[in-house]
C-alpha cells in the first residue's frame, strides 16, 4: 500500500488474479483502516497533482490515471475537496 500506493480496487483486482480467495482478500483489506487509505491517497495527490490541476482536460487526466491505481472518482473527489 505505502509503496506503490495502490487503491483497493486495484490490490483487489491483482489478489484475486493470483489465486486468492475473495474472503481472503476483503480480510485482507479490512486491516487497513479508511484513514489509512485516505492518507495514501492524499500523499499520491499530493506528489503527483499539487496544485490539483485546474483545466478541466488535465483534471479528466488525473482522475483516470489515479482510476487505473484503483481508486474510484468519490474517493478522489473526497480527498481532492478536503485538501
Amino acid at each position: 500500500l505505502r509503496r506503490n500506493r495502490y487503491g483497493k480496487l486495484r490490490i483487489r483486482a491483482y489478489l484475486g488474479s493470483h489465486g486468492y480467495t475473495a474472503a481472503a482478500v476483503n480480510e485482507a483489506l479490512g486491516e487497513i483502516s479508511p484513514v489509512e487509505w485516505r492518507e495514501a491517497l492524499t500523499e499520491l495527490i499530493r506528489r503527483k497533482y499539487d496544485p490539483w490541476p485546474a483545466d478541466p482536460n488535465e483534471r479528466r487526466k488525473a482522475y483516470a490515471a489515479l482510476a487505473r491505481l484503483g481508486y474510484t472518482a468519490e474517493e478522489v473527489h473526497t480527498v481532492v475537496r478536503q485538501m
